[in-house]
């Protein structure tokens, strides 16, 4: 996983925003360590990365734990490399309005730091991660 630089002094909890957390770094070891992580497109269903509607190959990246936890959004450049463009706390997202304008916004974002990257998009989600249970298939 590559992880936006701007998002470090957070994650590393030199800032007051509720970091560290341990359910997100466990969540984030399993993935890293190309663990079991799950996957989905269904905006129904809960699991660790989901590909969301109405925004342009952002995926949510979500610790659930503790409460109402954080997503990370961002896109894969390749399979099982994630680049985390933001983080939010799940209370501070809201809406589905607020929701859908923060993911755009890390599109957005994507664009001034990788502008020459093309994000991975594919029709299965098999080609995003290796050892994902993938709550669309079955």
């Amino acid at each position: 996983m590559f992880v936006n630089p701007a998002l470090l002094p957070e994650w590393d909890g030199q800032e007051l925003t509720g970091f560290p957390v341990t359910g997100f770094e466990e969540q984030l070891a399993v993935f890293c360590a190309g663990w079991q992580s799950t996957i989905t497109r269904n905006p129904r269903k809960k699991s660790d990365f989901k590909l969301l509607k109405d925004v342009d190959e952002i995926w949510a990246f979500a610790c659930r734990k503790p409460g109402n936890g954080w997503r990370i959004f961002g896109r894969f450049v390749d399979k099982d490399l994630f680049v985390s463009l933001t983080a939010h706390s799940r209370n501070d997202l809201a809406d589905f309005e607020n929701y859908t304008a923060l993911a755009k916004a890390a599109g957005e974002l994507w664009d001034k730091l990788l502008p020459d990257c093309t994000p991975l998009r594919a029709a299965s989600n098999a080609a995003y991660m290796t050892n994902a249970w993938d709550f669309d298939e079955g």
